[in-house]
């Protein structure tokens, strides 16, 4: 498996030099594994990284398949091929550690982005730094348009009750951010004095096939008395509708409001027509141009802000904005994906 991945990652880098075959062995050889190409999210994150590098660095790019051992082998053979820093959105945060070790190991620069490992790992090595959201932000940001959405639409309790009788797609159990967005939404709903019943709350990986599974249950449990969807992300939120819209409950006096996380493209044209509250977008434009900026630096050896306008807190993360995405913005959410395609 191992020789395998190393003539991937040969071919990989070839192809990256290729590319620029002029200014090539002047630009930094910058290794970057991504969790999972199948991540819907993270594709958009990895064209974007794709695109901001163009004339600046030569990229070895690869798919971690969601496996912490292929990342771990992955990081090993970039290192052995010279990356100058090393670019990860890691498969499981907890593993930092290991990874963090690896690049200490050859003294090379680690950034982590998308996925946040703990302020105890970040902390533990000096060239070490994340970009990313804050993730108990968006839990928080999805209850106040909850708030918003149901205060405009009373319509939507169906048993007129002034009860939001809700059910919640959680993403991996354990998962920082699903732990996050789960808790945050819930007490900040609580916080803005809003009655709440929780009817059932299941994880659904992430993934859209699974939601639509865990709501065909729902719908057959409670039929319409389902008030409203709340997902940990839009791939869930997807299979969400996708189940409404076989039931018939996407319209009329059955229509069930979902609201997601994420605003990828193809969820906008749900949103415009009523069928998502809306989404909190973490621009995947915004992270990669980050990514590139600060993997720049650190690979010149230089303060890996330089020359930007970013700023790290005491986790040494650069944290970057939600941008809540209703039908009165969706412009906002198609333009952050124009240059990551």
């Amino acid at each position: 498996m191992k020789r395998l991945l190393g003539l991937a990652l040969m071919v990989g880098m070839i192809f990256a030099v290729a590319g620029n075959p002029v200014t090539a062995q002047q630009q930094p050889l910058i290794g970057v594994s991504i969790f999972d190409y199948s991540n819907t999210f993270m594709g958009f994150v990895r064209h974007g990284i794709e695109n901001a590098a163009k004339g600046k660095a030569n990229l070895i790019i690869v798919d971690a398949q969601n496996n912490q051992a292929t990342q771990n082998d992955q990081i090993d053979t970039m290192i052995a091929r010279g990356v100058k820093v090393l670019a990860i959105n890691p498969v499981n945060q907890q593993a930092a550690a290991t990874m963090i070790a690896k690049a200490r190991a050859a003294n090379i620069p680690i950034i982590f982005f998308n996925r946040n490992p703990s302020t105890t790992d970040m902390l533990s090595y000096d060239k070490t730094w994340y970009v990313g959201i804050d993730p108990q932000n968006g839990g928080k940001v999805q209850a106040q348009m909850i708030a918003d959405a149901f205060k405009a639409h009373p319509e939507y309790y169906k048993r007129h009750d002034g009860v939001i009788h809700y059910v919640l797609l959680k993403g991996t159990i354990g998962h920082p951010d699903a732990e996050a967005r789960t808790a945050t939404v819930t007490q900040r709903m609580a916080e803005l004095g809003l009655k709440t019943d929780q009817l059932e709350l299941q994880s659904a990986d992430f993934d859209t096939v699974k939601a639509k599974d865990v709501t065909d249950a729902w719908i057959a449990k409670y039929g319409d008395k389902i008030d409203l969807i709340i997902s940990n992300n839009d791939a869930m939120a997807l299979g969400a509708i996708e189940s409404l819209k076989a039931a018939g409950y996407t319209s009329g006096s059955k229509f069930t409001p979902v609201i997601g996380m994420n605003a990828i493209p193809q969820v906008l044209d749900y949103i415009q027509s009523g069928q998502m509250l809306g989404s909190v977008m973490q621009s995947p434009w915004d992270q990669a141009q980050a990514v590139v900026a600060l993997s720049l630096n650190a690979a010149a050896g230089r303060d890996p802000l330089a020359g930007t306008t970013y700023r790290l807190d005491a986790s040494k993360a650069v944290r970057l904005a939600d941008t809540v995405i209703t039908r009165v913005n969706l412009s906002v959410a198609r333009s952050a994906y124009v240059n990551c395609q």
